[in-house]
């Protein structure tokens, strides 16, 4: 007996309820099937359409057959999206999967139905059109696969589709043993014919050209997974055809810049416009890249990579471009090993892609089919599918969730957005209050929440320039967010008009970090978010920290190559990526410092210097007291005689050119020997005469046991060596 559910979609505050959250953390809709059962996979595919949203159902099955397949046409009322009609088959058949495939223009939408059976052909497939008439969605044609010599069973026609105005494009990718083909049909009426089949020469088993495919206008974009002819075995490429009149050529075939064997490039592909992206499944964890046309010729943009990489996902997955190119949604089914899906938004801004919100499901952060499909409107509204959701008893029914332009990522710090360095949209209006910090009032003020990982040690900058309410920025070392994990905070910028806040710190590599933005005393609104990525503040001799003994971790990847090579042999006399440390001698001592004890080794071949000088004027090879280039294997160690009082400057970079990274620099010291504190060779009473003049100065000299004063202890310390003749 099949257990179905009479629910068709859950609203925000009954799924807000169901997650045991309060209403204003959750801002999206989920919808589901009128008759939701097992195994159904609702949101396998999803498409928008201003108010009107098309959602597939390939394992719905009507009786006698199993898994016919079906799709959900839903509306946006003006308060919410409800189910209005079920779209199924004109001649359902058992394991069809109608509904593997949506596309939805206006009036028009289009399911495909890859394992339609029929003319003696086995998963042939077919697609369906259906045309809103008087407010119902009524079927106007049925597509088949044309009989042109190339029907074989299992060539699934229809595994993709769009649709721009009264042009449809179909893949077949099973077509002609694996080669693929993708087809073009337009409307004449109520009718539909074949314009032309799309086959670039060269195709071969198994090329899988038609693994995507995106129309707009006069352009067509088709991903080939198996492609080899590029860069070896599944490179992949995506070919894309232009139509002039009533011909379609290809215009140009197109890889990502790192894409080699088995990338399968044109997973997912999206165009709008002269703007085309499409993905890869590139380690660790798949790659997006951007494309730009200018007049015939496509020109690379950008290289977008997920911003928490995982061996255990595929960035872009599925992808959707809105109609007017500004928006893009990118998503991935699993975002990491335990760590669910996710579906990153992108703005257009300054003719590259921003992230502005990264979409994890309101229910479960770990339910992994969550961005299995997604859809973006022009609008900004996005449809994330979740096919393998579970309610009601259920196992896999599925469902989809509806993300308003209002809706934030990361309402919850165990849900925050992934973000790399760069500039992020957002707004608190919505969400709800989960934190706090130690400054700004802001516990009672919704927040919202990113997590952020270092690339290698670093500082970081953070603000909330261009947001237009009074906010609160802070970063904290754990999550939830508390006054007691708060690393930094800040209310106000000096001066900010709209009162916004900014916070820098420095980071080790590979450290997270979770950054809050809220607002002053229950303040909300829109907010700017802009991250930057900058050498550590000791980059120039000028910066350099004061150090003593201990383990300094340090991180090269961003600095600049500053100061004068030495040219005395030591290694390349130059040293590369430098950062700088002032170190003063607390007594007469043996200094030593190395890039190879301590925690762990440095991360590249390092280079070590050390000058006597404290003035950044003075650093050259006159000057230079030490240095060292491979003492341990890659890394570097070396020692110094120094003299009490006087100060050094230690300087730390890599010893080639592009070389860098993050290590810790480790410095320790051993008193020199005080029993011939004259230094004239012998240990005799002239010792006792200079140690007591010095001592009695309270001169730092006679603090020959480095305890930083001079005291008793030093005295102790000289008898003790000087009546054993020495040390």
């Amino acid at each position: 007996m099949t257990v179905r559910s009479t629910n068709s979609l859950l609203s925000i505050a009954t799924l807000c309820a169901a997650a045991g959250l309060a209403a204003g953390q959750c801002a999206t809709a989920k919808l589901t099937s009128t008759d939701a059962a097992s195994d159904e996979q609702f949101g396998t595919s999803a498409a928008i359409s201003g108010k009107f949203a098309i959602i597939g159902c390939p394992g719905d099955s009507v009786s006698p057959y199993t898994s016919s397949g079906a799709a959900y046409v839903f509306e946006h009322n003006g308060a919410g999206w409800y189910p209005i009609q079920k779209l199924r088959s004109g001649d359902p058949g058992t394991q069809e999967f109608f509904g593997t495939s949506v596309a939805i223009d206006g009036d028009y939408a289009v399911v495909g139905c890859p394992s339609d059976t029929y003319a003696g052909y086995s998963q042939l497939g077919s697609v369906y059109v259906f045309h809103r008439v008087n407010g119902s969605w009524l079927q106007e044609f049925n597509i088949l696969s044309p009989d042109n010599g190339h029907r074989h069973s299992s060539n699934r026609f229809g595994n993709a589709v769009s649709i721009s105005g009264s042009t449809i494009s179909i893949a077949a990718q099973y077509e002609d043993n694996s080669a693929g083909a993708a087809y073009v049909f337009t409307r004449s009426g109520t009718t539909w014919s074949l314009q032309q089949r799309i086959q670039p020469s060269g195709l071969g088993y198994p090329d899988f050209f038609g693994s995507s495919i995106s129309l707009d206008a006069n352009t067509i974009a088709v991903g080939a997974t198996g492609d080899d002819s590029v860069n070896g075995n599944a490179t992949g490429a995506v070919y894309v055809f232009v139509r002039t009149g009533s011909s379609w050529s290809q215009q140009v075939k197109l890889v990502g810049s790192s894409s080699g064997s088995s990338a399968q490039v044109g997973r997912s592909v999206a165009i709008s416009g002269d703007k085309l992206t499409f993905s890869t499944i590139e380690a660790p964890s798949g790659v997006v890249y951007s494309f730009h046309r200018v007049g015939t010729s496509w020109f690379a943009e950008a290289k977008m990579l997920p911003p928490n990489p995982s061996q255990s996902s595929y960035f872009g997955q599925s992808m959707s471009m809105s109609g007017a190119g500004t928006r893009l949604a990118i998503g991935r089914s699993r975002a990491g090993a335990g760590v669910g899906g996710r579906v990153g938004v992108y703005e257009r801004v300054n003719n590259l892609w921003s992230l502005s919100a990264h979409l994890v499901s309101p229910e479960n952060s770990n339910n992994h089919d969550f961005g299995n499909s997604c859809a973006i409107s022009s609008s900004g509204t996005v449809i994330a599918g979740d096919q393998g959701n579970d309610f009601a008893g259920l196992a896999n029914p599925g469902a989809a969730f509806v993300y308003e332009t209002a809706t934030i990522p990361g309402e919850v710090c165990s849900n925050a957005a992934f973000i790399a360095a760069g500039t992020f949209f957002g707004s608190t209006a919505c969400a709800a209050a989960n934190g706090a910090s130690d400054c700004g009032a802001s516990a009672v003020s919704p927040d919202v929440y990113y997590e952020f990982v270092a690339s290698c040690t670093e500082r970081v900058t953070i603000d909330t320039q261009g947001s237009i309410f009074d906010t609160v920025l802070s970063v904290h070392s754990g999550c939830p967010a508390t006054a007691a994990n708060s690393l930094v905070c800040n209310d106000d910028i000096q001066g900010s008009t709209n009162r916004n806040s900014a916070v820098t710190l420095d980071v080790a590599a590979g450290q997270v970090i979770w950054i809050r933005v809220a607002g002053y005393n229950g303040a909300a609104g829109a907010f700017q978010l802009n991250v930057a990525e900058l050498p550590l503040s000791y980059d120039s001799c000028a910066g350099a920290i004061d150090v003593g003994e201990g383990q300094y971790p340090f991180g090269n990847c961003l600095a600049s190559t500053d100061g004068q090579g030495f040219g005395n042999g030591c290694g390349t006399g130059q040293v590369y990526y430098d950062l700088w440390y002032r170190y003063t001698a607390g007594c007469n001592s043996q200094v030593s410092a190395d890039t190879c004890t301590g925690a762990s080794p440095a991360s590249f071949d390092t280079m070590l210097a050390v000058y006597g000088a404290s003035a950044c004027t003075q650093l050259d090879a006159s000057h230079l007291i030490a240095c060292n280039n491979d003492s341990c294997g890659a890394q570097s160690a070396l020692s110094f005689s120094a003299t009490a009082g006087r100060t050094y400057m230690i300087r730390v970079g890599s010893a080639w050119f592009l070389s860098s990274g993050s290590g810790i620099l480790n410095i320790s010291s051993t008193p020199n020997c005080p029993a011939d504190f004259n230094l004239d060779g012998g240990v005799d009473g002239a010792d006792v005469n200079e140690f007591f003049s010095i001592w009695e100065s309270g001169d730092a000299a006679a603090d020959v046991n480095c305890d930083g004063g001079v005291d008793a202890g030093d005295v102790d310390t000289f008898f003790a060596a000087w009546q054993n003749g020495g040390c």
